[in-house]
């Protein structure tokens, strides 16, 4: 029986070379994630941090290749997405032509860029649902562009899967199973590897992955970790 998942959000993901402190031998040298750990996520919620803002945005604008003029544009063209929740934590858009829009506007002068839209099974999505719910306290939920795309459970298009990535979100952010080293031990103890984008091949593989954090003593972020499809939506390249 073929397995559905529900889309939780789109992304825009710069791909990430393998970094020194990565296994070279289980790990490719291009990878995906929209953990901000692991790949440029843009456009990063963070420019909407207070502290350390300036070194934040002149990183973002070394990036995306972007002058003062051109980045205050795209601040005021990010804050009207946001407010009409069409973009937000953790730095997702809520459907593809948003998305589509921020890449052809800002993204033009970056080589690669893939748009990925991520999801959980069902019952993953009513567990994600309940823990934005408790961080929105008693009778409340955390309304974000996740929670309203899970509860509206619209189906990914499993044609296009590129593989499953073992994340961890904390209140904003996601976390990697790779900022942890954790592919050594799901290889030794599972006999399982990441594909050619540092993702697992099936659900199967995720789910033993997801067991091997739960069973063991691991010291990770705080966070709800758990195993998300990822699809591929289109890959842009730098017209300049």
């Amino acid at each position: 029986m073929q397995q559905n998942y529900i889309l939780g959000g789109y992304f825009l993901v710069i791909p990430a070379t393998r970094a020194d402190y990565m296994d070279q031998v289980l790990l490719p040298e291009t990878i995906i994630s929209v953990s901000e750990c692991i790949c440029g996520v843009l456009p990063s919620m963070g420019i909407f941090r207070t502290s350390d803002k300036v070194q934040f945005v002149d990183r973002i604008k070394k990036t995306i290749r972007l002058d003062d003029n051109e980045f205050s544009n795209l601040e005021k063209w990010l804050t009207k997405k946001f407010n009409n929740k069409l973009f937000d934590w953790p730095s997702c858009f809520a459907d593809i032509d948003t998305a589509k829009e921020f890449q052809k506007r800002f993204l033009q002068k970056v080589n690669e860029v893939y748009l990925i839209a991520i999801g959980l099974t069902e019952n993953e999505a009513e567990i994600f649902i309940e823990e934005q719910r408790a961080l929105g306290g008693v009778g409340n939920i955390r309304e974000t562009v996740m929670v309203n795309l899970f509860q509206k459970k619209i189906d990914i298009d499993i044609n296009n899967i590129i593989g499953f990535d073992i994340l961890g979100l904390d209140t904003d952010y996601f976390h990697s199973y790779l900022c942890h080293g954790l592919e050594k031990g799901f290889y030794k103890e599972l006999g399982i590897k990441p594909n050619n984008l540092g993702l697992y091949a099936c659900y199967q593989d995720a789910s033993k992955a997801m067991k091997y954090i739960e069973t063991n003593e691991l010291e990770l972020e705080e966070a709800l970790w758990q195993s998300w499809v990822v699809s591929l939506v289109d890959k842009f390249r730098s017209s300049v």
